[in-house]
């Protein structure tokens, strides 16, 4: 096994093969060995296919050998190959092949992609038939595990996948259901830019949000978008102000200006944008010419 590690080293594969296979052959017994040195080394020379086989065989030797399970893993992981990783996450789990953290944010990664893949699918589809359902994306949600669907990330990302195929109207009843038992200022900035079936009950619900939260400068932004989507201008301004009171967020500031420069206020919209500009790039208090 040594001597096809160093063989591997200096570039010879085909040395590689025929020392594994006389390792294998001399010692009776040897089988996992030799399999687990010859998957190390394959993934190595990045054959990626060839190791993926022979980590499958030694899977069948022997199901639960910690060792083969954390190989099989990074090979998943290199392919891309979602689908099996998330078939093999539970054996992972129980194994205890990786610590906690890692194995949490393992399984956040192959659902993230799980649902890109999902979402892309449903893409296509619409492609033939405009009138496609989301099934291939609302489906996998319902498959995901119970803590990843109280993740604000998981639930970020589902929901924008919900939105960019058209469906905001279900997005909205998703984001209002997570932020009724769990607050998440990224969350509330997505459901202030989708607009539901009822943009004016949309509205009031997140007024009611903000009697307990008067100073969240996340839901101020929303509240003002969804008063611009309600067409109250006027109400739209003074929240988008509010929110800059509280914090200095180039977001909100962009949305002032917007609104101010098409309610016939373009110097006050030019120098919220300078204002904005200035503060964004660190510039230094200088003398200005007076205008």
């Amino acid at each position: 096994l040594a001597a096809a590690q160093a063989s591997f080293e200096s570039g010879d594969h085909e040395a590689v093969d025929e020392l594994l296979r006389r390792a294998f052959e001399s010692t009776p017994g040897s089988d996992m060995a030799v399999g687990i040195t010859q998957a190390q080394l394959q993934l190595a020379g990045n054959r990626l296919e060839q190791a993926l086989a022979t980590l499958i065989r030694l899977r069948k030797q022997s199901p639960h050998h910690p060792f083969v399970l954390k190989l099989l893993k990074n090979t998943y992981l290199r392919l891309e190959d979602w689908r099996e990783l998330s078939k093999l996450l539970p054996e992972l789990r129980k194994r205890n092949v990786l610590p906690d953290d890692e194995l949490h944010e393992l399984q956040r990664l192959v659902w993230h992609n799980l649902l890109e893949d999902a979402a892309e699918d449903c893409r296509r589809q619409r492609k033939e038939d405009p009138n496609a359902s989301l099934e291939p994306l609302t489906r996998l949600w319902d498959e995901l595990p119970g803590f990843l669907r109280r993740d604000d990330h998981t639930i970020r990302d589902y929901a924008r996948l919900l939105a960019d195929l058209g469906d905001e109207a279900q997005t909205e009843t998703l984001l209002r259901k997570v932020l009724r038992n769990h607050w998440s200022d990224e969350l509330v900035n997505l459901y202030g830019r989708i607009e539901g079936q009822k943009p004016d009950e949309q509205l009031l619900l997140a007024e009611q949000w903000l009697k307990d939260r008067p100073n969240n400068a996340e839901l101020l932004l929303a509240l003002g978008r969804l008063s611009l989507r309600n067409e109250l201008w006027g109400k739209a301004r003074e929240y988008f102000e509010t929110s800059l009171r509280l914090r200095r967020s180039r977001e909100t500031l962009a949305e002032l200006s917007r609104l101010n420069a098409h309610m016939g206020e373009e110097e006050v919209s030019i120098k919220l944008m300078m204002q904005g500009l200035a503060n964004d790039n660190g510039l230094p208090e200088l003398p200005m010419p007076r205008a």
